[in-house]
């Protein structure tokens, strides 16, 4: 089987497998019995009484096959482990594989229903404000910059300044002046402002990046964030079937979100959203512990502006 029909196959099995509605009816039965029996007389407390055990052997019944079914499971994981290894050798290209913006437009396309659209842009809201700097990673266009233009000042980052050009080209001159642009080469955040921003938001980059380069990025990005920022970015989960496949494929990288979330708790993050939306929508908002804190009084004042077509 290929690595997408496995972790289909394991879903399936996940999902099938969910007792707890059929322990609750068992035991809430028993319960029940149990109660009515209170007050009756020798001959129908005995029955009651069988009754319940009756029941009390219908949830080990139930129960008997789930381990059997864990077991199926652990194999499937085992084989999940052998057919993904190869997306975590050092030879593992698929981030270098489109380098030129223009390949990067035409291929790297993540579609995103429109209720789905709107959450992302209601959970950026969420965080964006003129209270604290704000940092994009990976422009491209500037296809989500517009909903990050309320913070102050904005920082953009890109491995391309073709994008950022094409970012900054979408404002006002007014506006250009107070955004940051940085062009970022092989991950290296450093350059940029220490513990400065309460918002950090990256879409569909993280996506073409292995769990190793992830890793490094979200080092630097804790040091990037004051307490009580945020770290909101997308990224092909493999532990959804679409998301294997996009993997097996090499449209996407491989990073299950099992192994993901483990490797953000370890370096101090605390999570506060994680999402998936079928058929491979992922993304998680990381926490810095802490509080959010500005002596900032106001903003500056001035009207954002896009940049307009003659």
């Amino acid at each position: 089987m290929k690595l997408s029909e496995l972790v289909s196959l394991r879903e399936r099995l996940k999902a099938s497998f969910f007792l707890d509605p059929v322990l609750a009816s068992v035991d809430n039965l028993r319960l029940n019995i149990g109660l009515a029996s209170q007050g009756a007389s020798e001959t129908y407390s005995g029955m009651l009484n069988d009754l319940i055990k009756d029941y009390r052997d219908i949830r080990t019944a139930v129960l008997a096959p789930t381990e059997r079914v864990q077991q199926i499971i652990d194999e499937i994981n085992a084989e999940i482990n052998a057919k993904s290894s190869l997306f975590f050798l050092d030879n593992y290209e698929l981030e270098l594989r489109y380098e030129d913006p223009a390949n990067i437009r035409k291929v790297r396309v993540m579609y995103i229903p429109g209720q789905i659209q709107q959450e992302i842009e209601s959970r950026i809201s969420l965080y964006s404000s003129w209270k604290y700097p704000a940092l994009e990673i990976g422009c491209r266009d500037g296809e989500w910059t517009n909903f990050l233009v309320a913070s102050d000042p904005l920082y953009l980052a890109d491995e391309h300044q073709e994008f950022l050009d094409a970012t900054m080209g979408n404002y006002a001159p007014e506006y250009q002046r107070r955004i940051r642009p940085y062009v970022i080469t092989n991950d290296e955040y450093g350059i940029l402002p220490q513990k400065q921003f309460n918002l950090v938001f990256s879409w569909n980059h993280f996506n073409y990046k292995t769990l190793d380069s992830i890793k490094k990025v979200l080092r630097q990005v804790y040091n990037l964030l004051r307490p009580g920022g945020v770290f909101m970015f997308s990224y092909n989960n493999g532990d959804l079937p679409d998301g294997a496949a996009y993997a097996e494929n090499y449209f996407m990288s491989y990073v299950p979100r099992s192994m993901l979330i483990p490797v953000c708790q370890q370096l101090g993050f605390e999570i506060t959203y994680a999402q998936d939306y079928e058929p491979a929508v992922s993304w998680l908002e990381l926490k810095k512990p802490g509080e959010l804190f500005t002596v900032k009084g106001h903003q500056a004042l001035g009207i954002i502006k896009e940049k307009t077509v003659e």
